[in-house]
């Protein structure tokens, strides 16, 4: 039960670990929509970052400011993709590894089972040889009294 315990512990911290980054997410996108509202008071040189873009793109006033967030979504992505490939291959390893110790524990059962079928077979013959020598001493007994000894 040890290496399952631990393997749902080592499952549970990789869900952690996502719903971290799910929150960062949310921050990073609540963050986007405040600089959306006011873009001159984050753009670097003081003007206006969709006057920028209006330059560089072609983009029209309502164009969103992708180029400031794209490195740091892409950081993102990447490191989202990475920990869900990580956490596939943990829980491919934990179902795995989960699967062997149900399995381990089912062959431990049955033999489990074998050997009290067999510790019961032995209880009884135990039984019924400590009869038999019981009957025999007394049938000795009986015969030497008989004979006079």
């Amino acid at each position: 039960m040890d290496l399952v315990e631990l393997l749902q512990r080592e499952i549970q911290d990789w869900k952690m670990k996502y719903s971290k980054l799910i929150v960062e997410n949310v921050n990073l996108r609540g963050f986007k929509s405040i600089v959306m509202n006011n873009p001159t008071k984050y753009s670097k040189s003081g003007t206006c970052v969709t006057a920028e873009l209006k330059k560089d793109r072609g983009i029209g006033h309502n164009g969103p400011p992708e180029n400031i967030f794209d490195e740091k979504r892409d950081k993102f992505r990447s490191e989202v993709e990475a920990l869900k490939q990580q956490l596939f291959v943990d829980k491919k390893d934990a179902d795995e590894a989960l699967a062997n110790a149900l399995a381990l524990n089912e062959s431990h059962q049955k033999l489990n089972g074998k050997l009290q079928v067999r510790i019961t077979e032995l209880e009884e013959d135990n039984k019924k040889l400590t009869k038999q020598i019981e009957d025999y001493i007394e049938k000795r007994v009986d015969a030497s009294r008989r004979s006079g000894m």
